[in-house]
Parts: C-alpha cells; structure tokens; sequence
C-alpha cells in the first residue's frame, strides 16, 4: 500500500504529458486511414477484362475518386470497330451480374462523356453476343460503324441488327454533348410486345414498337464504351461518366450509385510550379491540358486505384528538376492536417519510366512533402524528375529538395522496372523521412532502405497524404495503386508516435501495472 501514491503521481504525471485525448484516443499501430483499395462491388461486371481490344487500350472502367466520383472508362479501345454507319460496333461493356431484369422496365442514368465517340446502355444482356443496346456518338460517323445520334440495336448469337437511328446531330452545338454534361437517359421498354421509349433530358430522340425486342429485353443491365478518352487536348480525359443508374419495374427495384465504392474521402492536389503556373491552369505557353486534371480512378474490378493521364508540367528554371508538377489527389477525411507522425504504406505498379510518387504531410495544394520516382534518365536542363528516388518539400509554395540519388548509371538504390510492382514504405516522424522500398514482392523480391532525411529548415510537422503521378500514361501503361504486400485489407496509413511518445506510453503502462499490483 506505501508504493500506491507515488505509483498514481507517476501515472497521472505522464498521462499529463501526453497531447490531449492521446492516451485513449488513438494508439500505436492504430489506422489514420484504413483500407482504400476495394475489389467488387454489387454484381458490376467489366465483360471484356483483360480479353484484348480492336484497338486503344484494354478497359480501364473505375470510379472517379474527385470531380463527379462517375464511373468512368477512357482507354479509347473497343472490342470491334465497324464500317461506315453499319452498326457493327463492338462496345466495351459493364454489367450488373447480380440482377436479373423482368421483361417490362424503366432504366434511368445520369451519364455524360469527355469524347465525342460512343456510349450508351446495356439491357437484356446474357453474354457479349447476346444482348440489347442504345448509343449515342455526337462524331459524324463518316467512318466507322458506331451511328452518329441515337441509335439501338440487338445482338443475338453475335449478329448485330439494327432497330433504329435517330440522327439527332446539332450542328451548331453538337449532340450529346461531349465536355461532361450529365444527360438523364431514360429507356422504357416492354418485353413482351417490343415497346420502348429513349429519352434524353425529358426529349424522346427514340421510340417505337419492334418486334425485334420480344423476348429480349431479360437479363443484366448495365453501361457501354467505345473508344472514349478525350475529344481534344484541353478535354479532361476521363471519357465515358456514369453517376448513377436505376432500374424500375413492378417486382425488381435498384439504384447505383457508383461513388458509394469509393472507401475514403479524397479531393484533388493542383500544384502550382516555381514560376506561379498550376497545372490545371494556362501553362506558361499559355495553353493547358485537358489531362492534368489526371483520371485517378477506384478500380474495383481488381482493388486498385490508378491514373493514366500522363499529367505533367516540366520543372523550371527557377527550381530546376524539383518543381515539375502532375496529377494528384489527398485523403480529406476529417482531421487530417493534424496527423503527425505515421506510415503510409503501398504497393506501386507503373507502365512509364517516369510517374509514380506520394505525398505525405500534406497541409493544402501549396504545403507537402514529395517521394517521387523515375527511372528515366534526367537529361540535360531543369526539366525532368532525379533518377531513382527523390524527396521534394513545397512549402506555401515555395519549392526546395531535400535529397536526390546521385544521376550517374548505377548510382540508384532502384530504379523500377515497367509494371513490375514494388511496395513502398514512407515513414515520417517529427523531421525525419524514412524511405524503404520491396522490389517485385512476387518474386526475386529485394529490400532496399534508404538513410533517413530530415528536414532541418523549417519543418512541416502536420497533414494529410496524397498519390501522385508526374507523366506516366497512356493505353495500358498508367501508374496504379493497391494494398502494401499484396494483402487484401491492409490500412494505407498508421500512426507511428515520436520516441519520446512512445516512452511517456510506456510509462502509463508501467505505472498503471504498478498501481493495480499494489492496490
């Protein structure tokens, strides 16, 4: 009993010590932002994963993370390309699996497009040679077999035949609108007799009585996409978007909406280089670039998230090859420009020999630390990233570097090889950065852990933690993201305290056994 006071002072003495709410609140190990990377969601089914494509890149369909958190696909591929206003198209498609339509129903989207090209709905779908379909490409379909307009038609046994189209081309404006206006699409249609209505935005550009249509309109429902990136350069590149989609009928009642995939709160980074120029904003030739807004995008169909927009501005003589700029976005979940001391930890995959990085300490668009890497090499000039890995600080805008590997052939710890995955490990505690990197984890895999950089000039001490990607992209080369080690749930950032944290912990629970053993 003689020990109890002096074991309650010292308890009480290090509880005081430590920053409000810290010793019940959050402990070591504790997840800051948890799993971000889902794999399936609610039946959505890419039908044409990892079949090849007539041309563009293999289906990239994923949920927007930022902007209009649509789905989106803009591979600009397809599965089959067509003659001349044929209707012998052959669309990239996504379908809900896990339904099963009746033959009498409404279906209802919120849809738009970057692209001029095609895009639509799906119905009645029972594999990819037999199903029903409604497009719409505002591009003259002066070549190629996608109508321009509306159009539908059905598919059975892999015979296309037309049911109808509607050119509903405005020239003085163009239609469907292609800069990413959201259109109401409506299709009304009735199995048992070939009824059906399409409408756009309350405007019916189809409808009539097919008997086409009898007997077909059963099966999954869903969205379709052919060759949609971007119209032109300044277009964002993010192709086909789907917000929502509704199905209604007497027995079978269902709305998506796609951003509910999303596992975290994200909001897009736009850097703003040394001389004063955003990425999103007029370069300093005074033209911009549809494609820095990036496309990053949850991938669902495998648990990854990826951008494959090639963002970039190069770094500029005021802060030569460190204030080049890309495409990013930052966790914005609640608190995190408080966030210390933590790990992120992710597993990166890039198709470009330049491109991948994150951020850490993230405080707003002009405030963070960068971990880039490149395997390109730097060249001559200000313009490109460091080879191997380098660390970037941008505080209120102000740019500066806190190390680069020596650019010499063979002075890199690693360099990464093209979609060869390697896990990233970033550890930031008061002003010390610690790197560590797991070379192609599946197989010959090699640990490399660089020395500790610490910020000694003006520190940021606080904030949030980002995905970045500088110039890598294009059909089937983008950068992509998922779970550390490959493990299916893993968090993307613990907190880690400081040493001096960690002993004030200790202490609690020192004094805390002290005082239940002698009470």
């Amino acid at each position: 009993m003689m020990y109890k006071p002096i074991a309650l002072t010292l308890a009480v003495l290090a509880l005081a010590m430590l920053p409000a709410g810290a010793a019940n609140a959050i402990e070591y190990g504790d997840p800051l932002v948890g799993n971000v990377f889902v794999t399936g969601f609610d039946g959505w089914t890419d039908q044409y994963y990892q079949h090849g494509s007539a041309g563009g890149g293999l289906p990239n369909w994923g949920v927007l993370l930022t902007d209009t958190q649509a789905l989106s696909e803009s591979s600009d591929g397809r599965a089959g390309t067509g003659a001349t206003r044929d209707g012998q198209y052959k669309p990239y498609i996504m379908v809900n699996e896990g339904y099963t339509t009746p033959a009498i129903y409404t279906i209802s989207a919120t849809m738009g497009s970057w692209d001029d090209d095609g895009f639509g709905l799906v119905f009645g779908y029972v594999d990819n040679d037999n199903y029903c379909r409604i497009g719409f490409r505002e591009q003259n379909s002066g070549s190629l077999g996608f109508p321009e307009g509306a159009s539908l038609q059905t598919i059975v046994n892999g015979v296309i035949t037309y049911v109808q189209s509607q050119d509903w081309y405005d020239t003085s404006g163009g239609w469907p609108p292609f800069d990413g206006t959201m259109m109401n699409v409506v299709l009304s249609v009735d199995g048992t007799t070939g009824a059906y209505t399409v409408t756009v935005d309350g405007t019916q550009v189809l409808g009539r009585t097919n008997t086409n249509l009898i007997g077909k309109t059963e099966g999954a429902y869903g969205v379709h996409a052919w060759y949609q990136m971007q119209d032109t350069a300044i277009s964002k590149q993010q192709g086909l978007l789907v917000k929502d989609i509704t199905i209604a009928s007497g027995a079978f009642n269902k709305t998506t909406t796609f951003a509910d995939v999303i596992a975290a709160k994200w909001r897009g980074l736009n850097m703003t280089n040394a001389k004063g120029f955003d990425l999103w904003g007029l370069d300093e030739d005074n033209s911009n670039a549809g494609e820095d807004y990036g496309n990053f995008c949850q991938d669902f169909r495998n648990g990854t998230i990826r951008d494959d927009s090639n963002a970039y501005d190069w770094a500029t003589v005021n802060a030569p090859n460190i204030d080049f700029i890309g495409a990013a976005v930052v966790v914005d979940e609640p608190g995190n420009a408080t966030w210390s001391d933590y790990e992120m930890t992710v597993r990166v995959a890039c198709g470009d020999n330049e491109g991948p990085g994150v951020l850490v300490r993230v405080q707003d668009d002009d405030t963070f630390y960068r971990v880039n890497f490149a395997s390109e090499a730097i060249g001559i000039g200000e313009n490109r990233a460091p080879r191997g890995m380098s660390i970037q600080k941008c505080k209120d805008g102000v740019w500066s570097e806190l190390f680069r590997e020596g650019q010499l052939d063979g002075e890199q710890a690693f360099l990464y090889g093209d979609d060869v995955p390697f896990d990233l490990k970033v550890s930031v505690i008061g002003n010390a950065i610690t790197v560590s990197v797991v070379n192609d984890p599946e197989g010959a895999a090699a640990a490399i852990n660089y020395a500790t950089v610490y910020d000694t000039t003006n520190p940021i001490l606080t904030g949030s933690v980002g995905l970045t990607n500088w110039g890598a992209g294009d059909a089937d080369n983008g950068l992509v993201f998922s779970a550390y080690g490959g493990i299916e749930g893993h968090a993307l950032v613990t907190y880690i305290p400081e040493p001096s944290m960690l002993m004030l912990l200790g202490l609690v629970g020192v004094c805390s056994l002290a005082v239940r053993r002698r009470a």
